[in-house]
């Protein structure tokens, strides 16, 4: 039996980050298929392509490969064309069974109704589940039926959407074999790439956006010794970079130091991207995280808005987590700060009061996010309780609540454009705010109400040689804009210190974004 494993990954086309050559979720699922009496027979055709690729190039390579199964691992950035894709596969192949599986899809999924050419839908942690239906097919003695497989749903004999009931999620990880140990990912094909790895899965939040293995707030882990073989691979082969796939990989802080002494005595070259709780981040995680050669550590701070920290649910130490960041920030471990906008319990005003705190934080990147409507979320749940409207379509932007109005929520999209393609001036920003009188979110809103048209055509991240262009002009446009602004500005060191990181930023465009996308 022959099975396609699509992957259409998210990409910035221009952005000269590493690209990924296999599909993390298709690895521990052909991982875990190992464990099968059927795996010999089984051949796994990973076809990996970006969200830019056409839809007819990706229908002709899949069907080339003349496979019995198309399996499809779904997420915002992917789910609308992989629907095209699969309705244009089953037009001209009637025989191909498609699976489709990932965080976009719930037990009350319609797709396989309103999109008849899927046939099987896989809810939640999917190792487990896709044997079962991989089994099933290659078994020509097989007694079972997919109503028998739990986790699944499929159109029964009256078309009906079936769901067979939540499969339980796989208590001891370890059952799970190493897709790098294994082999199955080709680690010398990977210097100059990007790797991913996990090492725990589970969170003991339950954010309110956030759809992560919703339901499971247990922790579990894969062993240590396992993690530690793993890294060692992994860094021999040189990959360009290694992110840590767990959302709060500082959760265990006795296991996180762990992990990156490990990284620390293997690493060459590579370095690590990692998201972490702020308000656990010790001397020790933050020293330990600079030496194993740390790129990004991206921390979720979302809102400083009580009530909205309050329905969002995430509890924390504020006063940890500011006293956190400034010791990282010090010792000059690279911080992206996330913020999001539109988030129940906050408002338009109380969003820029969030920002003013956090822009003035000497990161060199911050990264603001539009709240997202994610399918299993609390959120996406109670929207008639918050007014909320949505984008339908992936990836589910809020278009207006009780708390924010539709022109507040398109303000802020161009505000966020705005702050994002500046972001190469931000730290100067900060250090002119010191000796300068003047408010962060009010030159941003000025000077979009002075540019309000300009700023429709910027982008962030760019994607083609036009926003290129365009982002070019924008550095341009607001750096004249705010230095015109400061006339109180006596310093002509930050002033050239300004006008240098503006030009670096134009050359660093201009020189890396020459050629189209293929």
């Amino acid at each position: 039996m022959k099975i396609v494993c699509l992957g259409i990954n998210s990409e910035d086309n221009l952005s000269g980050v590493p690209k990924w050559e296999y599909s993390f979720a298709f690895a521990y699922l052909q991982a875990y298929y190992t464990t099968s009496k059927f795996y010999k027979q089984t051949e796994f055709i990973n076809l990996i392509y970006y969200e830019n690729i056409q839809v007819d190039s990706v229908i002709d390579d899949i069907l080339a490969n003349q496979a019995d199964i198309l399996s499809v691992s779904c997420y915002i950035w992917n789910i609308e064309k992989t629907l095209l894709i699969v309705d244009g596969i089953r037009k001209r192949d009637n025989a191909i069974k498609i699976i489709l599986g990932g965080p976009e899809f719930s037990d009350n999924s319609g797709v396989v109704v309103e999109h008849s050419s899927v046939d099987i839908i896989v809810v939640g942690e999917g190792e487990t589940t896709f044997k079962d239906i991989l089994d099933l097919y290659n078994d020509e003695n097989r007694t079972t039926e997919l109503a028998d497989i739990k986790g699944i749903i499929y159109k029964d004999e009256s078309g009906q959407s079936t769901f067979t009931g939540k499969r339980e999620n796989i208590v001891d990880l370890n059952t799970i074999p190493s897709p790098y140990l294994l082999g199955i990912v080709d680690l010398s094909k990977m210097e100059n790439r990007l790797v991913a790895i996990e090492t725990q899965r589970g969170c003991f939040s339950d954010c309110a956006y956030c759809n992560y293995q919703k339901g499971n707030k247990k922790l579990r882990f894969f062993d240590m010794d396992r993690v530690e073989k793993e890294l060692a691979l992994i860094l021999k082969n040189r990959p360009k970079q290694l992110y840590l796939m767990d959302p709060t990989f500082n959760s265990n802080k006795k296991r996180a130091k762990d992990i990156l002494t490990c990284i620390i005595k293997n690493n060459h070259k590579t370095t690590i991207n990692a998201e972490m709780l702020p308000d656990t981040m010790d001397e020790g995680i933050i020293d330990l995280s600079k030496a194993a050669g740390m790129r990004t550590v991206e921390v979720g701070i979302q809102s400083l808005t009580p009530e909205a920290v309050k329905i969002m649910g995430r509890y924390r130490n504020e006063d940890r987590l500011f006293k956190n960041l400034d010791l990282a920030i010090k010792k000059d471990l690279y911080i992206i700060p996330q913020i999001i906008f539109g988030l129940p319990g906050d408002n338009f005003n109380s969003f820029l009061e969030t920002f003013d705190t956090i822009y003035d934080l000497p990161t060199e990147e911050l990264d603001i996010l539009i709240l997202l409507l994610l399918p299993q979320t609390r959120y996406r749940n109670e929207v008639e309780k918050y007014g909320i409207k949505f984008n339908k379509i992936a990836p589910y932007e809020i278009i207006e609540s009780k708390s924010f109005s539709k022109n507040e929520i398109e303000t802020l999209l161009q505000f966020k454009k705005i702050v994002l393609v500046t972001q190469p001036m931000k730290v100067i920003i900060g250090k002119i705010k010191r000796f300068a009188s003047f408010s962060y979110h009010k030159m941003f809103l000025n000077y979009l109400k002075e540019f309000g048209t300009q700023c429709q055509n910027y982008c962030w991240p760019i994607h083609s040689l036009a926003d290129k262009e365009n982002a070019i002009q924008a550095i341009e446009s607001f750096y004249e804009y705010f230095l015109n602004r400061i006339t109180d500005l006596k310093d002509e060191n930050l002033k050239n210190e300004l006008y240098r990181c503006k030009r670096n930023a134009q050359f660093m465009l201009a020189a890396r974004y020459m050629k189209l996308p293929k």
